[in-house]
C-alpha cells in the first residue's frame, strides 16, 4: 500500500459503495474497484470536511453485475495493487456452506496477484 493509505470505512448502501480513507499527500488517493477482472468506472473521491488527510469516495455499483450467485469486488490501491477491502454480495439461493462465496474470494484475490504480477514484469521491462 502506498505509504499511509489506509481504508477508514466502507459498506454499501442503495448500490453505491462509500469509504473514507486516509492518505498522507495532498491528493485524492488513487483507488480501483476491480470485479470479473476488469475496473468499474472511476471512483468518486472528495476531502471531507474537517479531516486533513481523509478522503470520502463512492463507487456506483451497476445494475449488470448483479445476479444469481456470488460476485467479489476488490478495493484497491491504485498505485500499488494493494487490497483495501474485498467485498463479497451474495443473490439468489443461498450457497452450500459458503463454498461459492469462498471461490468468489479466491478469485478476488487472484486478480490482485495478476494485476501484481504484470505490474512487476512491467517493471522489469522497462527498468
Amino acid at each position: 500500500m502506498t505509504a499511509g493509505t489506509a481504508l477508514i470505512d466502507g459498506v454499501i448502501r442503495a448500490g453505491v459503495w462509500h469509504g473514507i480513507v486516509r492518505a498522507t499527500g495532498k491528493d485524492a488517493p488513487a483507488l480501483e474497484m476491480r470485479h470479473a477482472g476488469g475496473v468499474l468506472r472511476p471512483l468518486l473521491a472528495e476531502p471531507v470536511p474537517g479531516k486533513v488527510g481523509h478522503w470520502r469516495v463512492e463507487v456506483p455499483l451497476p445494475a449488470e453485475m448483479l445476479e444469481d450467485g456470488v460476485q467479489a469486488l476488490v478495493v484497491a490501491d491504485g498505485a500499488d495493487g494493494q487490497t483495501l477491502q474485498v467485498l463479497t454480495i451474495m443473490a439468489g439461493v443461498p450457497p452450500a456452506e459458503g463454498l461459492l462465496a469462498e471461490v468468489a474470494s479466491l478469485r478476488a484475490e487472484l486478480e490482485v496477484l495478476k494485476a501484481a504480477v504484470r505490474r512487476l514484469a512491467r517493471e522489469t521491462r522497462g527498468g
